[in-house]
């Protein structure tokens, strides 16, 4: 999956992107009621629980619950290999890969915390905007900025022409920019589902990139 994580304290406008940056770190805030959920992680009523804790900080029910739901995608939705942008506003100041469980860090300004290993630490602008105003979102809306993220993370490489058959190439020709991608998605996740009208080539593809995968 793909999830944006804001990076500026409601409460300050201070941004947490150098800690998480430096660190290694995607990470949350809401440090007055919430505490160490790490005992808690595994519970059914989880989510309820978060709103309950988190109830004083806001003046209506609906958003307490939109904010819980947030909370709980950051502990339990997000998945070890996952991608994560780190944004400010439309601004994304990074793309990394989750690999840690969640832990409790009291001294940070924002405490509840998962490593992440940073795989691109360019700033670019999101396309359409996704999920202004909340801190973790899942970014799938608009494909277009899926492409833009796993653009970015294969490099968009073209590959080398073809050589003579007379020439001995010294090491594997780089992937296609359309093949690098699912390569990176089947080594995150395992697998890929390819969608579109019939006809349009799926099948012939994925066959001849299962072939070139396994060759290389």
């Amino acid at each position: 999956g793909y999830w944006r994580l804001g990076t500026t304290s409601g409460s300050t406008g201070e941004s947490q992107w150098p800690v998480m940056r430096d660190q290694g770190l995607a990470s949350i805030g809401w440090t007055q009621f919430l505490g160490d959920l790490s005992a808690e992680l595994k519970e059914s009523d989880l989510k309820q629980r978060i709103a309950d804790r988190i109830q004083p900080d806001y003046d209506d029910r609906g958003t307490t619950t939109r904010k819980a739901g947030e909370i709980f995608n950051f502990l339990r939705r997000i998945e070890i290999n996952d991608i994560v942008l780190a944004c400010e506003g439309a601004t994304v100041r990074g793309i990394g890969r989750l690999v840690g469980p969640y832990q409790y860090r009291p001294e940070l300004s924002f405490p509840h915390t998962r490593q992440v290993q940073w795989l691109s630490l360019e700033e670019w602008t999101l396309g359409p905007l996704e999920g202004p105003r909340t801190t973790v979102y899942p970014f799938c809306r608009h494909p277009g900025n899926v492409l833009e993220v796993e653009r970015r993370l294969t490099g968009a490489v073209a590959a080398p022409a073809t050589a003579a058959p007379t020439q001995r190439l010294s090491q594997t020709p780089a992937l296609d920019p359309w093949s690098a991608r699912i390569d990176s998605a089947l080594r995150r996740k395992g697998q890929v589902i390819l969608y579109g009208p019939p006809g349009t080539g799926k099948t012939w593809r994925a066959l001849a990139l299962a072939k070139e995968l396994a060759a290389r």
